[in-house]
């Protein structure tokens, strides 16, 4: 890696992942991979958009709180589910904006509790986590989520390089012994795209500066 992989950081992100798997992550992604669109989870989005602190990005005049969550899943509703169930690399890219909102980051995190095989989690910390392992500025802003999500998947298969197989899978064991999770929810490939996200998200956070 450019930086060099940090072992330590890779346990803390290993941890990191697994606890918000098990508290929440889990059962978002058993309700939001196959959205029936006739009975939106409206509730359980709206919680979703507290939990992951997004909800500001997305308040529109007059229709404060669950009312605008509402109507912005509804729209999601159309076209934007069924693209990232489908693995559509550019859907984040298609619906960045809402009521004139830039809402690329609540995508990226919705698009990946819908389908974390192909999606990751776009944030402040994250960015500047992939602009350090890549060299760039800390504040070096990505033209695409498309773009930041390629160079994440590069970042992961560099950082699968550099582990051992079984540091994966000794976490999922703990995991699946508990029963904290569904083993056919809970896969290798997804574990370990969380790691990668958690690893960058502590990279680019201060105290790693």
């Amino acid at each position: 890696m450019e930086n060099g992989f940090n072992p330590k950081l890779f346990q803390k992100a290993c941890l990191l992942a697994a606890y918000w798997w098990v508290d929440c992550e889990d059962e978002y992604h058993r309700q939001f991979r196959s959205i029936d669109i006739k009975r939106l989870p409206y509730d359980a989005f709206y919680a979703f958009t507290i939990k992951y602190s997004v909800r500001r990005t997305f308040s529109v005049k007059d229709a404060p709180g669950q009312q605008a969550s509402n109507s912005l899943l509804k729209d999601l509703s159309r076209e934007f589910i069924s693209s990232c169930v489908a693995g559509n690399k550019d859907a984040v890219d298609s619906y960045g904006e809402f009521h004139g909102h830039n809402i690329r980051s609540l995508l990226s995190k919705f698009a990946t509790l819908i389908n974390p095989n192909v999606f990751t989690m776009y944030d402040g910390n994250s960015r500047v986590g992939l602009n350090r392992e890549n060299s760039r500025g800390d504040h070096a802003v990505p033209a695409r989520y498309s773009s930041f999500l390629k160079e994440f998947f590069v970042f992961k298969k560099k950082m699968n390089n550099s582990i051992k197989e079984n540091d994966i899978k000794y976490y999922l064991s703990l995991l699946y012994d508990k029963q904290s999770v569904d083993p056919g929810s809970l896969t290798y490939d997804i574990f370990i795209n969380r790691v990668a996200d958690k690893y960058l998200w502590y990279l680019g956070s201060s105290e790693n500066v």
